[in-house]
């Protein structure tokens, strides 16, 4: 008489099937959204639809590169997961805190505390995430209260994101304390709270925090180098920010495209426009943020012909533009009169390089037609912008009113910067 057959939970483990042609074997190999749901399908006919590890992998490849699409398919497939364990969730909470809708972890969370999943250290890390990139400092402080609950508070990989999270929820203070209350603050930690002191315009506070880390065992970063950076900018340091560059090229972090971008926005904002130029011509590479701080350099320094130069250069060398190109490029031309040329640049970014403009570009532009004295082009131009112009549009041509003498457009722009 045969054996009668064993039933198997859906969700059980069964041994690893070594057929290369088994779904988990094909996930590695996918490039999009819609092969892997092929994969999926696969899994379906071959009846591992539910098997865990298969779900797991499915999950992961929809959070490396998170889109809306990607992260609805994600959670459709975490759903079908009776029983998930920790390490699932931890995945679903990072594609979320690196996707568009990063609130959307921290509802996934306090579904989870129904369960009986225990957080561990890589749990808080992508929630104070989530936290920061959503400004949700109350959430992020029982994030904190929980950690301590936890004893994970001190850990080594929670301590900077709950740092970040309080100076990017504008609670610098606040990460202060946190950073207070470390034994042994490693570089990392150190990193985030130099970080949060320049992000929060507290330049003197980061440099002497920079000034203990070298006073410490722990050897300064890259990371280090760009918040001191952009501390000196921010206080007008030249000294300070001679003396750094020094550092910089002494221990070798001037092999970093990004450093030395923070080398040009420093020189130029302390006022050394030579040694700007100096710094990006030694660099080797150059990518879209280096090309930028360059051309703003020379917008700020009053050479708007050399940042419209630059910038041709910039696309001979194929090197595409971002916002902050163009945000140089506009002021480059509002301070030197080029109103054709501002216009061409302001209508290419959506028309030829698909950038959406800003309101600061909204701004560049406004300030370009009233100082050349097109004042009621400007006018046109604010009452037809996509958004709701803010206060500072009005009152940039109210100036620009007073200026040229035009008493009755000044009047208007009044009245509308007064309702």
């Amino acid at each position: 008489m045969a054996a009668p057959a064993v039933q198997m939970s859906p969700f059980s483990h069964p041994k690893t099937n070594t057929n290369t042609n088994t779904p988990v074997s094909l996930i590695p190999k996918c490039t999009s959204l819609r092969e892997l749901k092929q994969i999926q399908a696969f899994s379906i006919k071959t009846h591992l639809q539910y098997d865990i590890s298969v779900l797991t992998k499915l999950i992961n490849f929809c959070t490396l590169n998170p889109t809306g699409t990607s992260m609805d398919y994600a959670h459709h497939l975490f759903d079908q997961i009776p029983h998930p364990d920790i390490v699932v969730f931890n995945t679903m909470a990072r594609g979320y805190a690196r996707s568009h809708t990063p609130f959307r972890a921290i509802s996934l969370f306090a579904h989870i505390l129904s369960s009986d999943l225990f957080p561990d250290d890589y749990t808080f890390p992508s929630l104070l995430k989530a936290c920061a990139s959503s400004k949700a400092l109350e959430e992020g402080r029982q994030l904190h209260c929980f950690a301590i609950k936890c004893g994970l508070h001190l850990n080594i990989y929670v301590c900077p994101t709950l740092i970040n999270m309080y100076t990017e929820c504008n609670d610098v203070d606040a990460a202060r304390r946190v950073f207070d209350k470390i034994p042994y603050p490693c570089v990392v930690v150190h990193n985030a709270m130099i970080k949060g002191y320049a992000r929060s315009s507290r330049p003197n506070e980061a440099l002497a925090l920079f000034r203990e880390l070298q006073a410490s065992n722990l050897k300064p970063t890259d990371v280090t180098m760009l918040s001191a950076l952009s501390s000196c900018a921010l206080l007008g340091a030249l000294d300070l920010g001679k003396w750094i560059h020094e550092y910089v090229k002494k221990n070798r972090f001037d092999r970093y495209v990004k450093v030395n971008t923070a080398l040009i926005d420093m020189y130029a904002k302390c006022g050394s426009l030579e040694d700007a130029v100096s710094v990006f011509e030694d660099m080797s590479v150059k990518d879209t943020q280096a090309w930028s701080a360059m051309i703003v350099a020379y917008a700020t320094h009053g050479n708007g012909s050399k940042a419209l130069s630059m910038f041709e250069e910039m696309k001979r060398a194929r090197i595409r533009p971002d916002e902050i190109t163009f945000l140089g490029l506009l002021y480059a031309c509002s301070h030197a009169g080029f109103v054709e040329e501002g216009c061409k640049y302001f209508y290419s970014m959506s028309e030829t390089y698909g950038i959406v403009p800003g309101i600061k570009h909204y701004g560049c532009m406004v300030d370009l037609l009233g100082r050349s004295g097109r004042l009621g082009e400007a006018y046109k131009f604010i009452d037809e912008l996509p958004i709701k112009p803010t206060p500072i549009f009005w009152r940039t041509l109210l100036s620009a009113c007073g200026s040229h003498g035009d008493v009755d457009m000044g009047c208007g722009c009044l009245s509308e910067y007064l309702s």
